[in-house]
């Protein structure tokens, strides 16, 4: 299906199968030729190969007249066909090209609306009937709108199903006085523009407010409600000669004063302002009904003192405190709420019974309770002069023109909550005040009913990434029962958060204000780095190192401290020694730290068999905290009191020698491959390999007397190479938790040069309490590149 006058293509494909180019040509019926075409109408199509053209098929209003043989009565389909001429054959190639055309035309039930006169403070609406004679969906949308004007629904945007009415609400809202002459535009997405013709006359009223009578709903002491009005300064007076001319000289900007009566617990934003010919301000009043602080202190002295009497007073006493009570009672309910008082803060106390009474007090949240408990409706109504003055003149003092003064009439009531927070000392205000970020507190609120009927709440939403979040379902609350809302603050970010939730019932609310500061736990560790490197020793020593945690934060920080072969279980000699037990140890493994507070934590090597592959991390977990702090643990032990280290170690394989250096004869060592030490050097056919080093370590234990040892190198097998190694230090000795480096040149004779590897063996004695037998080997490879 498509529609008149928009552009419609498709593409066509020839395929030649013959071994030679072929001409061809595209007819039309002349009937179409305006509204159907083929590009391009001629051309070759090359052997063996395909020929791409365009169908561009854009109907315009008279084909329905032109192409009428082509058009089936019945469903409107046009069939019109195409002819393909080839060039030497007779027989053309036939196709037909189909389509359903339908129009696009909209009809609107009047295309000239007259919104007659209106103030340029109101809005005057017609409603305009749209209509879809199309067979397709149509998209229409009013656009480039004059400032004044308003299309709804939609902003003036949606879709006409085929012969579907839809109804749309012209909003005219003029800005100044004049005379309107205008015109909206409705396009549609097929580029049809309907202009409709608008007209009005607007006027503009003398110096006024929206409202001059203000009546809102009931309000629960602790809530509040707000309306907003609008005080304009228009150009021209109404009725005037210049009003039905629609122009008038301005009359220049105004000051407005409003003054809230004291008996009304209202405030007013702003208080004072101009208005500017021609303009207006907005002012929001809000009524908030509160209990004066003077009477909570009051009546949390009064209970104090009953208690602490023991109701042991007199009838004649008790009679008086009745009066009193029910005086203050009636001056909560009326002249304590004429104006309104913020909560006290912890500077307004009071000294009675011997108690001070401040906002944190047990008894102030008490006396606050019992005062909302039995407190009556009360109906506030007063005039609120708003106080204009003369036109302003430059240099001139600001006179009041009592004429212009305006008033308006606000009626409200305060009545008594159906739900009040009768924990939290009676305060609506949850405060977590610092937590660490990722760590979770959750504090419980108590709700009580303290209404005649049954109360169902309902809670705003909290922000979906937020730090506060409701843990438990708000339930119903019978009358006179209580209802425990349990609320969780969980930080991500070290920032202070301010949050509201609002309780909804009947047509009330509850507000609760919930803040806290996230703040990030810091632990600062002694050690440089993250790695603890331990002191060589024997295995069955113990080697013992120290650090401190120092908490640098402002919040408390608990910590699990773990190695990390027990977490993930490993099970391998580097981590474990033969009895299974772990071969680092830590003697702390929960706590937390205060503010400023500091631990030792003992860090302890006890292997059980010699290995230089001693290897652990130490985990050192913040509660709350994605990523731990990691401390990289490693050491080596020996069999005896001196060990040899090599400068190079070979794989284990099966043709390589290994670097085990451990006193098998005891079962101690668990590797694969001979006893030694293995160097690797690299020749060149005309150069010979570059010195290696060992090096040698003495070991201080508890477990033998003697620290240190001593090293002696043997002959050089084959003899035929005795003269090709030589080693710096044939024979030394090294102290206890000293080093000593011995170098050692492999010079390879010339006519070993081409030869793939040549190895040479030298016998090493380490003594110390005991004797080990090594085997050095010295192996040098040539060099592929050399």
């Amino acid at each position: 299906t498509c529609l008149v006058d928009l552009l419609y293509q498709d593409p066509i494909e020839i395929n030649n199968s013959a071994s030679i180019a072929l001409g061809i040509g595209f007819e039309v019926p002349p009937e179409v030729r305006e509204h159907l075409e083929v590009l391009p109408r001629h051309g070759y199509v090359q052997a063996n190969s395909s020929f791409n053209g365009w169908i561009k098929f854009k109907p315009r209003r008279s084909l329905a007249k032109e192409a009428s043989k082509f058009r089936d009565p019945d469903s409107g389909k046009l069939d019109i066909p195409v002819t393909i001429r080839v060039a030497g054959q007779t027989r053309p190639i036939l196709f037909n090209i189909q389509a359903i055309v339908t129009g696009t035309d909209l009809e609107f039930s009047t295309m000239a609306l007259n919104f007659g006169t209106c103030s340029v403070q109101t809005k005057t609406c017609i409603t305009l009937t749209i209509t879809n004679k199309s067979c397709l969906v149509q998209k229409y949308g009013f656009v480039a709108l004059p400032q004044f004007v308003e299309v709804q629904p939609g902003d003036g945007f949606g879709d006409i199903l085929p012969e579907q009415s839809v109804d749309v609400d012209i909003v005219f809202a003029p800005n100044e006085p004049k005379e309107y002459d205008f015109e909206i535009t409705c396009q549609t997405i097929a580029g049809r523009v309907f202009a409709i013709e608008c007209q009005g006359h607007a006027i503009l009223p003398p110096l006024s407010i929206s409202a001059d009578d203000v009546r809102l709903a009931a309000t629960v002491l602790g809530d509040s409600r707000s309306i907003s009005l609008s005080i304009s300064n228009p150009l021209i007076n109404p009725g005037s000669a210049v009003a039905l001319a629609g122009q008038a000289p301005p009359r220049g900007s105004r000051k407005f004063q409003i003054l809230i009566p004291k008996e009304l617990p209202m405030t007013v934003h702003p208080v004072v302002g101009t208005v500017a010919p021609g303009k207006s301000c907005t002012v929001t009043f809000t009524f908030s009904p509160e209990i004066e602080a003077s009477g909570i202190v009051a009546e949390a002295v009064l209970m104090t003192s009953i208690t602490k009497s023991k109701l042991g007073v007199s009838e004649e006493e008790r009679s008086s405190s009745s009066i009193a009570r029910k005086q203050r009672s009636a001056t909560g309910s009326t002249t304590s709420l004429n104006r309104r008082v913020g909560l006290p803060t912890a500077s307004t106390t009071e000294q009675g019974a011997g108690v001070r009474i401040t906002e944190s007090s047990p008894e102030y949240g008490s006396a606050k309770l019992n005062i909302l408990k039995e407190y009556s409706t009360k109906v506030y109504q007063a005039t609120v002069p708003i106080y204009v003055s003369e036109p302003l003149q430059n240099g001139q003092p600001v006179k009041q023109s009592p004429i212009d003064t305006l008033y308006t009439t606000i009626t409200a009531t305060a009545i008594r909550p159906g739900i009040v927070v009768s924990s939290n000392n009676s305060s609506t205000i949850l405060d977590w005040e610092h937590l660490g970020t990722g760590l979770t507190k959750t504090r419980a609120i108590t709700l009580t009913n303290i209404s005649d009927h049954l109360i169902t709440l309902k809670a705003s939403p909290l922000r979906s990434h937020g730090p506060f979040s409701i843990v438990n379902a708000l339930r119903p609350i019978q009358p006179g029962a209580s209802h425990t809302m349990n609320i969780c603050f969980n930080p991500v970010r070290p920032q202070k958060y301010l949050e509201n939730i609002e309780l909804f019932y009947d047509t009330h609310r509850l507000k609760l204000k919930l803040r806290a500061e996230g703040v990030e736990p810091t632990l600062e560790l002694s050690i440089k780095g993250n790695e603890i490197e331990f002191e060589d020793t024997m295995a069955g020593d113990a080697v013992t190192t120290t650090f401190t945690m120092s908490n640098s934060s402002s919040v408390m920080v608990p910590f699990h401290i773990k190695m990390d072969s027990e977490v993930n279980g490993f099970n391998h000699s580097s981590f474990w020694s033969n009895s299974h037990l772990p071969a680092f140890r830590v003697n702390v493994s929960d706590g937390s730290l205060k503010t400023g507070e500091s631990r030792s934590v003992s860090v302890s090597f006890e292997p059980h068999h010699s290995s230089l592959l001693y290897s652990d991390t130490l985990v050192i977990q913040l509660e709350g905290q994605a990523s731990p702090k990691r401390l990289c643990l490693q050491g080596r032990a020996w069999p005896g009191t001196i060990g040899v280290l090599a400068g190079h170690v070979w794989p284990q394989e099966e043709h390589t020698p290994s670097i085990c250096v451990q006193d098998s004869e005891k079962g101690i060592e668990s590797h694969r491959g001979p006893r030694g030490v293995a160097l690797t050097f690299t020749h060149g056919r005309v150069e010979t390999a570059k010195p290696q080093q060992i090096e040698f370590v003495g070991i201080k234990s508890t477990l033998s007397k003697k620290s240190g040892g001593e090293y002696i190198f043997g002959p050089v097998s084959p003899d035929s190479l005795s003269k090709s190694v030589h080693i710096d230090t044939a024979k030394g000795s090294v102290d206890g938790g000293g080093r000593k480096t011995v170098s050692i040149r492999f010079h390879i004779p010339n006519d070993l040069l081409l030869e793939k590897s040549v190895q040479a063996t030298v016998p090493l004695t380490l003594k110390s309490e005991t004797s080990q037998q090594l085997t050095l080997t010295l192996l040098s490879v040539r060099s592929e590149h050399s």
